[in-house]
């Protein structure tokens, strides 16, 4: 297949300026179907954490088409990236949240930064992936001002030597 073969050989790690990547071996995986009761792609939960903390997520809808931001105590934040738009009416807080928190606090305890991702569909959690680099740092958010506010939130240089 052209397509597979294409991302096969892209180089991923230049491209997204996550240079991490360039000294692994590029691999397809195939993950399991997600299957959703309205058949479209499954909400995505990214809790952004430190030290086992979360501190932040956005809920992802729609492939990608649509995110709100909230804290982690689920109030909702007015705030959009890459030009996104937030959804029309807020979305309601998974009745496993806490769970889906608790997972985020125990995968990310030993990293200073970590967005740990879910998905919850048909009342399942279901784990996607650690990401380290979230769009290798270059996320544009509107407000500018939430670019401070967020990372306000994890720890500095100096206080990641003293760990």
């Amino acid at each position: 297949n052209k397509t597979l073969s294409a991302w096969v050989n892209e180089k991923y790690g230049k491209k997204y300026c996550e240079l991490i990547y360039d000294g692994i071996e590029p691999r397809i995986i195939a993950e399991r179907y997600i299957d959703t009761e309205d058949g479209k792609a499954p909400t995505d939960y990214k809790f952004f954490c430190t030290y086992g903390e979360p501190k932040f997520l956005y809920v992802m809808q729609g492939n990608d088409e649509i995110q709100d931001y909230y804290t982690a105590a689920w109030e909702w934040l007015p705030v959009r990236s890459a030009g996104r738009p937030n959804s029309e009416k807020r979305i309601v807080q998974p009745k496993k949240y806490q769970e889906m928190m608790d997972y985020a606090s125990i995968l990310s305890k030993d990293f200073p930064l970590v967005r740990v991702d879910f998905y919850y569909e048909q009342d399942t959690i279901i784990f996607g992936e650690l990401t380290f680099l979230t769009t290798g740092g270059f996320t544009k958010y509107d407000p500018e001002e939430y670019d401070m506010i967020f990372g306000e939130m994890f720890p500095d240089v100096k206080s990641l030597q003293t760990r």
